[in-house]
């Protein structure tokens, strides 16, 4: 026996080594989201069971006023095609009502509508709260990737009748809401000024102009960020790729230390905010570009000057892939006051979580 324990003890970390040596030669999947920290969240209300759904796309089924009593009962999670839609690829609804009595101003909520095969878009009493993936003609997938966005607290009505409406896409094979959890949270931890999950522009190739605040970007794609760029329809691509994403400050954070969360990327990044370098990991020119390295494995955190941001900000990261996987793969992806950065990590450390990125993860939309 135990020769035995030896010989398996001395598999596993041959194997360990391999897997080391070769990066992953099974990309790696996003972890999406974890519950780590059960002090800090709340569940308000849950939405499993049974929604309303219909086949087709019509822009008045967000509203909240519609009259969905027509539609078909289906309950969720659930691919679709063993729920009465066997063999449909396009587009199709779902809605949910559901009712919060009490707010507190002090916490954030999140809607959470787990794994949707392939593309969604979410609102809540009639407004856009946020989406995953790209729809036709622009198509990306974002199918294994775990939905979670913030509710702005006007767009909520309290002790009233909310309606949840969510727009799918499916291109092939299983459609819908296909994986949990599903509900409504609220979280007391600090937030990030802006989310910077969803659609990205995207390009391959390297040019140094693509850093600076305007670029024509007319011939760049667009791109679900996080996941892997092979699993966004991009190619079994290695090589230099540059993301970029505008996002608008309704108002300026001042002068303070400011805090890019930007996951993890496969392999090394450049990431540029308006014109200006605030991080890197590893060196993109140079002898880390080699598969051996495990920039992959890191999360990136980049603490800079809030005085560079501005109304309208751009965000550019240069990225180069040596083999496998490509992009930025995992979130959380953000910006937070570096204070409040330090908090959150200082208060889920204190509560002996398995883990500060996990917690992020989710608390920032993934």
């Amino acid at each position: 026996m135990a020769l035995f324990t030896a010989g398996v003890t001395a598999f596993v970390l041959i194997m360990d080594s391999l897997l080391d040596d070769a990066k992953w030669e099974s990309d790696p999947e996003p972890e999406g989201i974890r519950f780590v920290d059960p002090s800090s969240k709340e569940k308000l209300i849950g939405l499993k069971g049974k929604w309303k759904f219909k086949k087709g796309d019509n822009p008045e089924w967000a509203r909240p006023t519609f009259d969905d009593r027509s539609w078909r009962d289906m309950s969720l999670p659930g691919r679709w095609e063993g729920k009465g839609a066997r063999g449909y690829d396009g587009f199709a609804w779902f809605r949910k009502s559901f009712r919060i009595e009490t707010l507190d101003a002090n916490k954030s909520v999140y809607v959470v509508v787990g794994k949707i095969d392939d593309v969604d878009e979410v609102f809540v009493n009639g407004e856009r709260i946020g989406s995953s993936g790209s729809f036709p003609p622009e198509y990306a997938t974002a199918w294994d990737q775990e939905r979670a966005y913030r509710i702005p607290p006007a767009y909520l009505r309290e002790g009233e009748r909310n309606i949840l409406a969510v727009r799918v896409y499916d291109d092939e094979l299983g459609g819908g809401i296909w994986s949990g959890p599903l509900g409504v949270y609220a979280t007391e931890l600090p937030q990030p000024i802006v989310a910077l999950e969803g659609t990205w522009k995207f390009a391959k190739g390297d040019n140094p102009d693509w850093k600076e605040e305007m670029v024509d970007t007319s011939e760049f794609e667009e791109i679900s960020v996080p996941g892997l760029w092979e699993d966004r329809n991009k190619g079994n691509y290695d090589g230099y790729a540059w993301f970029r994403r505008s996002f608008e400050l309704e108002k300026l954070p001042g002068k303070m230390e400011a805090t890019l969360l930007l996951g993890r990327v496969d392999d090394t990044d450049q990431v540029y905010i308006n014109g200006q370098l605030v991080g890197n990991t590893g060196e993109l020119d140079g002898q880390d570009r080699s598969r051996n390295n495990q920039f992959y494995r890191y999360d990136r955190i980049y603490h800079f000057d809030a005085s560079i941001l501005k109304d309208r900000n751009t965000i550019a990261v240069r990225v180069h892939d040596s083999g496998g996987g490509g992009g930025i793969y995992q979130g959380p992806l953000g910006i937070m006051r570096r204070s409040d950065y330090f908090e959150l990590k200082e208060r889920l450390e204190s509560r002996g979580n398995r883990g500060f990125a996990d917690a992020v993860d989710w608390l920032l939309g993934r």
